[in-house]
């Protein structure tokens, strides 16, 4: 779902968004919730602060007698999620409302997006009628690319690489690394052994990894210790070592994304990305499995 988001940097850009004294004629806007699945409601800013909270109130339905989404006698914040005391430059008792559906964002870390007068946003005609109606429905067609209760990618990543797939998620350093005769422990000390200073300064100038940081890798891998760096950065690291391209696919806001680790490569491993990376396999062999790959 493509939207476009609103550029907040200052009280002063948010004026407009409030500056009609009811409510119902206030520009309407996006905001993105943090469900399990991705969805868009509609609202608007009831007022903000110094610090770039805004105070927002879903719409129901205009054309019926709920204009406003609640479930309490009347729209409001829910005490029981916001504090009246965290938001003490924002919120007032008359804020506050149990069960109420409103909600409060901080600019400076989440954003709020642009109407559009086409399904299923209408420009807030409709209010939120078709816009959770659209993104349950959406969220029912691709479950199966996005929930870890299936195994499934999504067809076009399936035609990119050429065969039927399946994903497993990640649990394993030495899943991601084919026909390797070692294990989890044994491959962690092995690539800690192999981080020798001209490796080093290699993957510092090749993939752009601060020295430090390698240097900790290769302590983490020497110890068995948790991962404590983005996954992405392992990967380069695995990447140079064992002469792998890794290719991975996310399928973010239900748009295939991908990118590429190790390009130079000719050995490919597959990944797919949701919240989590997950590894894809297939029935037959991959092309790299032809090739042992030699320690």
């Amino acid at each position: 779902m493509n939207v476009k988001k609103i550029t907040i940097n200052n009280e002063e850009d948010l004026e407009p968004y409030c500056s009609e004294k009811h409510l119902e004629n206030r520009t309407k806007i996006l905001v993105k919730q943090n469900n399990e699945y991705l969805q868009y409601l509609i609202g608007v800013i009831v007022k903000y602060d110094q610090y770039l909270n805004i105070h927002i109130r879903y719409l129901d339905n205009p054309l019926s007698n709920n204009y406003w989404w609640f479930n309490g006698e009347k729209p409001g914040v829910d005490p029981n999620i916001y504090s009246i005391f965290k938001y003490k430059d924002l919120l007032n008792d008359i804020d506050m409302e149990h069960d109420g559906n409103d909600d409060i964002i901080n600019l400076k870390k989440d954003n709020i997006y642009s109407i559009v007068n086409i399904y299923p946003y209408y420009n807030g005609k409709y209010g939120n009628v078709y816009s959770i109606r659209y993104f349950k429905e959406l969220f029912n067609e691709n479950i199966e690319y996005i929930s870890s209760e299936f195994n499934k990618i999504p067809p076009n990543i399936e035609k990119e690489i050429g065969y039927k797939c399946k994903r497993i998620k990640i649990k394993k350093l030495n899943e991601i690394i084919p026909n390797i005769d070692l294990n989890d422990e044994q491959l962690k000390r092995f690539i800690s052994y192999k981080l020798n200073k001209k490796v080093k300064y290699n993957i510092q100038n090749y993939e752009n990894i601060k020295l430090d940081i390698i240097e900790k890798i290769k302590n983490e891998f020497k110890n068995n210790l948790e991962k404590t760096f983005d996954f992405d950065i392992y990967l380069k690291i695995i990447s140079y070592i064992f002469k792998i391209k890794y290719i991975i696919y996310s399928y973010l806001e239900y748009n295939i994304q991908f990118k590429i680790i190790g390009n130079e490569h000719d050995n490919i491993v597959y990944l797919y990305q949701i919240k989590n990376i997950l590894y894809i396999i297939n029935n037959d062999s991959y092309e790299y499995k032809k090739n042992r790959i030699e320690c």
